[in-house]
């Protein structure tokens, strides 16, 4: 199978211990699809009610997060799962805050580049390929229940007295007329203070956006039309595009000239800052070829980079310009690309289509 030749980040230092090869012949392990261990933990992070009784409630205990993540890291040793990391940056979030997501879209990158027909879920169960099980893992990136919900709770960083979560922004920006949305004036005010400080927390959100996106067009070419679009993700992340300009396009690496970089010394990090901000820091500011090199914005060579491109304008309409019907006709221009004439009749208006097929004939 051939993937994308985007440019693979690093494996994060946290995720590199945990992401070893399981052995020398089997790198990404065994299959926990009847594992006890394994089945116990997805019963665990279900969503859970409290059954109730007249006025009665019962409580439901918390998740332990920290026993979690324990049993995840004990499972790894066996298993080299998509399942697994999800876990882990759900656990993540409780302990760095909003840079738990890029970390673990890094190491999702890096898995799916490292060992993409061995990692489970793998795409071939007795020889059929069968894309959905890897597609519905991946999905679970915006489930409402599940990282989105995470995200939306995590706290950013406090400017003019505000202490705001993402959430808050969401509410604000999508929904304005909602019941206790926050004043637009505020959020202005926020999003300069945010500017101002060139916090890392919300950098890494930019961050975030680049790699999802990433993954997205990789995905296209493991899954073809199973692949998640993450919709629902883009449209948090881009709420954050205020924070500076956009990521450095993405570039072959084959493309790049040899150059000679002098290493700086590496400044300790402040360990009197809380750990999400040391975190954060580390993801923004680790050496990388698109940070050290300047390169010219690549001319589009093929579909891959025809479909990132339209994405960005796509995220841009629907950034600065959410009202306009336009990012929602980019998205569906995108739907389009590689469909046949019969297959874009399942997604296109009835006149619109009765206006191609005029055209087809003349």
């Amino acid at each position: 199978m051939i993937v994308s030749d985007l440019m693979t980040p690093m494996c994060p230092e946290w995720y590199q211990p945990l992401l070893m090869p399981v052995t020398d012949t089997l790198p990404c392990g065994e299959n926990l699809e009847d594992d006890a261990a394994f089945l116990l933990l997805e019963t665990r992070m279900q969503p859970r009610m409290g059954a109730e009784y007249g006025d009665f409630v019962e409580t439901v205990d918390p998740i332990n997060w920290g026993e979690i993540e324990r049993e995840v890291k004990t499972l790894l040793t066996r298993s080299l799962d998509l399942r697994l990391v999800l876990v882990l940056i759900r656990c993540r979030f409780r302990k760095i805050g909003i840079p738990a997501l890029d970390e673990g879209l890094c190491a999702l990158l890096w898995l799916l580049k490292q060992w993409p027909e061995q990692v489970h879920p793998q795409l071939y169960d007795e020889g059929s390929f069968e894309p959905l099980m890897r597609a519905n893992v991946l999905a679970e990136l915006e489930s409402s229940n599940g990282i989105l919900a995470d995200l939306r709770m995590q706290p950013l960083p406090k400017v003019s007295g505000l202490q705001l979560n993402v959430r808050d922004v969401e509410r604000a920006t999508l929904n304005p007329q909602a019941e206790q949305s926050l004043d637009e004036n505020a959020l202005s005010l926020a999003r300069l203070g945010w500017q101002e400080q060139q916090a890392d927390v919300i950098f890494s959100l930019r961050h975030a956006e680049q790699h999802l996106n990433q993954l997205r067009l990789l995905l296209i070419e493991m899954l073809s039309d199973d692949a998640p679009d993450f919709s629902g993700l883009f449209k948090v992340l881009a709420l954050f595009g205020f924070a500076g300009a956009p990521p450095a396009p993405v570039v072959d690496q084959a493309e790049l000239p040899e150059v000679t970089i002098e290493t700086p010394a590496v400044q300790p990090l402040d360990v009197s800052l809380p750990e999400s901000e040391q975190v954060a820091a580390r993801l923004v500011t680790t050496p990388t070829i698109e940070t050290l090199t300047m390169l010219p914005v690549r001319n589009i060579q093929d579909r891959t980079d025809a479909l990132m491109r339209l994405r960005e304008i796509q995220q841009w309409f629907v950034r600065y310009e959410p009202s306009s019907p336009v990012g929602d006709l980019l998205t569906l221009t995108e739907q389009m690309v590689g469909k046949r004439f019969a297959e874009l009749m399942q997604i296109l208006p009835q006149d619109l289509i009765a206006r191609l097929s005029n055209g087809q004939e003349s």
